[in-house]
């Protein structure tokens, strides 16, 4: 976990000190991030209730509707399963996506389905100290810390898959491999505005 909050603090990569993949600490991770998201989420949405108790007194109409002194909070539990479904999505399909790209693009057949997986896992470490502090009610370091994330998350997929298969990213399989690093972009964004705009809001 150490070595995946920043990628390039060891010159070893997450499984070099070791013969086997851990799939343990990635599973107990993408769990406790699900678990986070919905308590995160949960409080924020109380944060908004209360500030929006300040803000209208006796009544005030918000779009043309009334809206009255009190409020209850009602978080969807639909929302917490989304959020454990998107998770659980990104934390298996990305990996399976990442080696066929890998396999079917790059050509290169060693790298396996469960390497993949760990390092995936292992890469949101980041995101749960992050998601702890997403509870500070100012938007521009909501944003900083979920793209920081996002960023760390990047950079260590990426040093992990170069320090595996860079010996055979050549020539031409450089610019397959500058795709796979596109999609990994694309994908840790659209992850990012997920948890922004859906699940960690109120």
């Amino acid at each position: 976990m150490r070595k995946s909050v920043w990628p390039f603090c060891s010159k070893h990569g997450i499984y070099e000190d070791d013969d086997r993949i851990d799939l343990y600490g990635p599973i107990w991770i993408m769990i406790t991030l699900v678990v986070e998201v919905a308590i995160v989420g949960y409080i924020n949405y109380h944060i908004a209730q209360a500030a929006l108790q300040l803000e209208l007194q006796n009544g005030h109409h918000v779009n043309g509707t009334i809206v009255g002194t009190r409020s209850f909070a009602a978080y969807s539990l639909e929302k917490v399963a989304r959020s454990s479904f998107v998770i659980f999505f990104y934390f298996t399909l990305n990996p399976l996506m990442e080696m066929l790209i890998i396999r079917y693009t790059l050509n290169i057949e060693e790298v396996q389905y469960l390497w993949l997986f760990g390092t995936y896992g292992y890469s949101y470490t980041c995101y749960i100290a992050t998601t702890g502090l997403v509870i500070v009610p100012l938007e521009w370091l909501r944003w900083v810390l979920l793209s920081t994330s996002a960023v760390v998350s990047f950079c260590v997929i990426v040093a992990e898959l170069w320090r595996r298969i860079g010996d055979k990213v050549r020539g031409a399989l450089l610019g397959k491999f500058a795709m796979l690093c596109c999609y990994l972009v694309v994908s840790h964004g659209v992850f990012v505005l997920a948890m922004k705009k859906y699940f960690l809001n109120a």
